[in-house]
């Protein structure tokens, strides 16, 4: 069928990533740079993007929200080793188009906190209260977020997926205080 065809393209195509990304992870410890080190970065986001292509392809579209971050969490979880908490309120649930860009903005901000803030522990809270509103935390080393470079790929990408659904992203660091990425609804 045509989502069997699919699955194995995107398959074979997550197989190739994997390559690239050992390969670049490789790269970067043997010459250390911006440019290597960048290429390592974009190389696991395809990765990681591909692997969600394959699981959207067979996950039911109207899954629950709960479930699915679920499945996102713990997924990064037992790649990074990083203990994820989540709590999804009672009753928060969200459109299809939503759900996919907070499933995104979630993975992006876990990913972050996991690989660069040496967090012990990370929170999702997902709550339908006065809006949709998501939160990521973590006990990180934080960082300046007002002098952050504009050009991160994470921090970009969560937030064009905010903007264009109508939804704020703020977030939220210092050094020494962990960071919290908060994405809100109307």
């Amino acid at each position: 069928t045509g989502a069997t065809l699919h699955v194995g393209l995107e398959a074979r195509l997550a197989q190739e990533l994997a390559y690239v990304v050992s390969q670049a992870q490789h790269a970067a410890q043997q010459t250390p740079g911006r440019i290597v080190e960048e290429l390592s970065i974009v190389a696991q986001r395809a990765l990681d993007d591909s692997r969600r292509a394959i699981a959207a392809l067979v996950e039911p579209l109207d899954q629950p929200i709960g479930v699915a971050l679920e499945r996102v969490t713990e997924e990064v979880s037992e790649r990074t080793g990083v203990p994820i908490k989540l709590i999804v309120t009672d009753g928060a649930e969200v459109d299809p188009v939503r759900r996919e860009a907070l499933l995104r903005i979630v993975r992006e901000a876990v990913l972050n906190a996991a690989r660069h803030s040496n967090a012990h522990a990370i929170t999702v809270r997902l709550s339908n209260e006065a809006g949709v509103q998501l939160e990521v935390s973590d006990d990180g080393i934080g960082f300046d977020a007002s002098a952050a470079r504009r050009d991160r790929f994470g921090l970009i990408s969560m937030k064009e997926r905010a903007q264009v659904l109508g939804a704020e992203l703020s977030i939220d660091s210092e050094p020494g205080a962990g960071t919290t990425v908060q994405v809100v609804f109307p």
